[in-house]
């Protein structure tokens, strides 16, 4: 597939991705070259023009092994919006598994405040805490309640439920976890979401990985899906 046939993808394909948020579909691995980062830059902006949230901008953009992630911020005020995939050989779009389970704005907690359904647990791959296993995708015309994802709709309304989960908290409870499931790895910076936070993790100064904490429960959910990191580039 050419170049433009992914980025029409990732253009025309927003609405399908985004109306049926599945968690972290497996890379569509080919013979082809992987996407350059600056194809999965304007990949990244389409999904956004195409989902009409004049009031986001993107923020930030990763390259990993599997997958391109992207974070979306706010344009007032800074603040983390939501964050979504790209794969890096297909060019399909899908929002990471913790904006479809934590997000309080966006995600299936649209508006509900509290603590999200649980990742998966130890062993399933994909996790770290209790919770019981993620529900399928919803079909065209099924999404409920204000999730922000459907048809290019606005976030849902911000829950009364302030978090409990302080983002200084959150990187202690981050940093507590990396010592005892790898140790020698580091919290680099703290990024703040509707419902939780967004951890990268170095090892030796670098990016090894990433991980979410819950800002309602302190769930920690580490994110197993992004294979080994690239490089990243700003957007702001």
């Amino acid at each position: 597939m050419r170049i433009q046939g992914w980025i029409a993808m990732g253009a025309a394909g927003v609405l399908a991705a985004l109306v049926v948020p599945v968690l972290a579909q497996p890379s569509v691995m080919t013979a082809g070259r992987p996407l350059a980062l600056e194809q999965a830059e304007r990949i990244a902006q389409q999904v956004l023009d195409r989902a009409g949230y004049a009031g986001l901008e993107l923020d930030e953009i990763q390259e990993f092994s599997n997958n391109f992630y992207v974070a979306v911020r706010f344009k007032a005020g800074g603040l983390g919006a939501f964050e979504f995939l790209i794969d890096r050989y297909s060019g399909f779009v899908h929002p990471e598994p913790q904006t479809m389970m934590w997000n309080t704005q966006f995600g299936h907690m649209a508006g509900l405040g509290g603590p999200g359904p649980g990742g998966y647990g130890p062993g399933g791959g994909y996790g770290y805490g209790s919770g019981g296993m993620m529900g399928g995708g919803y079909g065209p015309g099924g999404m409920t309640g204000g999730s922000g994802w459907a048809q290019g709709a606005g976030p849902g309304s911000p829950p009364a439920i302030a978090p409990t989960v302080t983002a200084a908290r959150a990187k202690t409870i981050a940093q507590t976890f990396l010592n005892s499931q790898f140790p020698g790895t580091k919290v680099r910076n703290v990024d703040a979401f509707p419902g939780y936070y967004t951890i990268d993790v170095t090892r030796d100064g670098k990016v090894a990985g990433m991980l979410s904490v819950n800002a309602y429960s302190g769930q920690v959910w580490y994110h197993r899906w992004h294979g080994a990191f690239i490089q990243e580039k700003e957007l702001h």
